[in-house]
């Protein structure tokens, strides 16, 4: 795909993935300079969640559509690589919370929710976060997007990816 022309692209309908692909190199250096900066600000944040109560801290992973696969593919791997004894790797779709939130959160568990988006504001994102606001005790909530710009509660940290 690399070899054609955008007007070989455009006309295949692949231009706008190819050139998603080609971008992911510099993407993920400057997602990784976004955390270096951010370092210190992120670990106190995750200090004040882990701090928000006995035993393990449930942390989901939610997204919709695409987003939801992002949490799909972190929460297995932390299971194998994060400290399971301090953390429960959960994910958990934005509408899955939103349609039956109890059968997904817990209101005694101390819950982290992590939401990956790409603009960050939409329904079933800023739903999502109501919902857990309204039935967790102690969450705290730690958004991931695409779009620097994007609007949320004012409880969300923004960790903008480009």
């Amino acid at each position: 795909m690399f070899e054609k022309s955008v007007e070989e692209l455009t006309e295949l309908g692949a231009q706008i993935t190819t050139a998603e692909i080609a971008q992911q190199p510099e993407l993920w250096r400057d997602t990784l300079n976004i955390y270096r900066e951010n370092k210190e600000a992120i670990e106190a944040f995750l200090a004040e969640a882990r701090a928000m109560g006995e035993g393990r801290l449930s942390v989901v992973f939610t997204g919709a559509g695409t987003s939801d696969y992002v949490g799909d593919t972190c929460a297995p791997y932390l299971r194998h690589a994060g400290n399971t004894d301090l953390y429960d790797f959960k994910p958990i779709a934005t509408t899955d919370i939103v349609s039956a939130p109890r059968d997904f959160l817990r209101a005694e568990d101390p819950t982290l929710v992590v939401s990956f988006a790409r603009s960050g504001n939409s329904p079933e994102s800023l739903a999502a976060v109501a919902v857990a606001k309204e039935l967790v005790h102690n969450v705290k909530f730690l958004n991931i997007t695409c779009a620097p710009e994007a609007s949320s509660p004012s409880s969300l940290p923004m960790i903008p990816t480009r």
